[in-house]
């Protein structure tokens, strides 16, 4: 559940901050049903641009992780790569890419609408500083 109450953090709040001085961008989406070249069954590819932030690791952005903590602390369920309960605020403490951040954010996204979605991939294409992130879905809406 986002967490509003005790922190004041909103994701207003987050967005305002100023550790992302500059947008990633979104350069297109597509949606694939069935067997693909990233997984078994459905999932969504999106294709983004970390422009500036393209090799600036979380750890170097000071407050982002506490702040994505503290905005959304269901987070911490996810075991990412390290295989244990807390794995992604582990990777996040060490340092991982935004491309990274964001298939964490669109899998819980969905979580917490309702939808049990725990499938995920980012990967880098040839072109620097633009990643696949690959979700499964439930809802290609919601997705």
């Amino acid at each position: 559940m986002l967490n509003e109450t005790n922190t004041g953090v909103t994701i207003r709040s987050i967005i305002e901050q100023p550790f992302i001085n500059a947008p990633l961008t979104l350069e297109s989406h597509k949606t694939l049903i069935g067997a693909n070249y990233f997984s078994g069954g459905q999932v969504i590819r999106f294709r983004i641009n970390l422009n500036e932030y393209n090799e600036v690791f979380t750890n170097q952005i000071e407050g982002f992780n506490e702040a994505l903590k503290n905005l959304i602390p269901s987070l911490v369920e996810h075991h990412c790569s390290v295989g244990e309960r807390g794995g992604f605020f582990i990777r996040m403490d060490e340092g991982t890419l935004l491309g990274h951040v964001m298939e964490h954010l669109s899998i819980e996204l969905q979580n917490l609408a309702g939808m049990n979605v725990g499938f995920g991939k980012t990967r880098e294409t040839k072109e620097p500083g633009v990643y696949n992130v690959v979700i499964r879905f439930f809802d290609e809406y919601a997705g």
